[in-house]
């Protein structure tokens, strides 16, 4: 008896088959993270350039619940290409469709449910005029460097609850927390006290904000909180861009959103090789929760240290509690303070 042979079809193709089984994304049941992890899935498993992995989900998009702009589509498909991981681990061999099942929605039953993560539906890049009325209500830097953040995809703005608000968050899909562009607080809601800033449900504290969008960067600013993240990116813009329209640093900032829980284990290998500089808050539990990420990367950066803002003391006796206050302490001069 003769067997028909096999017809061995191209990476696209299979990816293209991968995807066409998948989920469609939809809104208001975390289509976000539907999207970035399928994107992830076929850019390393099927080993394509995003460009390319592009044409491979068109038909899908058609069917999401509303369907992708293809400029952030093609963003989170770059975005997916930067992650570290195993790549080609989806082709077959012999061209057959790969045995991997695609991601499953979030929705889906499982023996263990996995955290669901944050939505992030309603949240979008801010217009020029959302970041003025950002800096209109706090001084967060400049507009430059807002304009920087929402480039990256880690600031977002969008309404929650009854307020419009602006929001850190990153590809990952792992985390995101807001706050009110009026600058006041969130009223207590149960058993939530008021508060500045609030996680969004599903959000992993342990995991550090700007992470994967800073792998193409030899050195990290690792700071605490939304603030001094915001205030970040105008400093290293500040200090080492050639022109304060251009962004070509050598290092990208990354937060911790709460200096309780240490780094989580699954974001280390992102800070292999990189140039980590830690800016602590100086009081007790921020002293303390740099110095408990300082190990945790001391056997895994090129270069890690600590700024410990208590030991700049001004003419007052008084010192900066973090980075966002040091920007308002007066001129910077030739005093530069991000790693490169």
């Amino acid at each position: 008896m003769k067997v028909p042979r096999r017809i061995k079809r191209t990476a696209l193709e299979q990816a293209t088959a991968y995807v066409a089984r998948s989920a469609p994304a939809i809104s208001g049941q975390d289509g976000n993270g539907t999207t970035a992890r399928l994107a992830k899935a076929v850019v390393l498993g099927f080993d394509l350039a995003p460009q390319t992995a592009l044409s491979a989900f068109r038909e899908w998009n058609a069917s999401c619940q509303p369907p992708w702009p293809e400029k952030d589509l093609l963003r989170l498909l770059e975005t997916a290409a930067k992650w570290p991981g195993e790549r080609g681990n989806l082709l077959a061999k012999d061209g057959e469709a790969p045995l991997t099942p695609p991601p499953a929605p979030a929705r889906a039953a499982e023996p263990k449910p996995e955290r669901k993560p944050p939505a992030k539906d309603g949240f979008r890049a801010p217009t020029v005029a959302e970041l003025q009325a950002i800096l209109f209500h706090r001084e967060l830097g400049t507009i430059a460097g807002l304009t920087w953040a929402a480039q990256r995809g880690v600031l977002v703005v969008g309404q929650w609850r009854d307020w419009p608000c602006y929001g850190v968050t990153d590809a990952s899909g792992r985390v995101m927390e807001v706050r009110r562009v009026d600058n006041e607080p969130f009223p207590e809601m149960g058993p939530l006290p008021p508060r500045k800033s609030h996680s969004i449900k599903g959000s992993e504290k342990n995991w550090p904000v700007g992470l994967a969008e800073a792998v193409d960067y030899p050195a990290i600013a690792l700071v605490e909180g939304i603030p001094d993240f915001l205030v970040a990116h105008d400093v290293i813009l500040w200090e080492q861009a050639s022109h304060y329209a251009k962004q070509d640093v050598q290092c990208a900032p990354v937060a911790m959103l709460s200096a309780s829980p240490a780094i989580s284990e699954d974001a280390l290998a992102y800070f292999k090789g990189k140039r980590v500089r830690i800016f602590a808050h100086a009081e007790k539990a921020g002293l303390k929760g740099a110095e408990k990420w300082r190990q945790q990367l001391s056997t895994i950066a090129a270069k890690v240290d600590l700024l410990d803002f208590s030991t700049d003391k001004r003419a007052d006796g008084t010192w900066p509690n973090d980075l966002d206050e040091w920007t308002k302490g007066g001129p910077w001069g030739d005093f530069k303070v991000m790693p490169v």
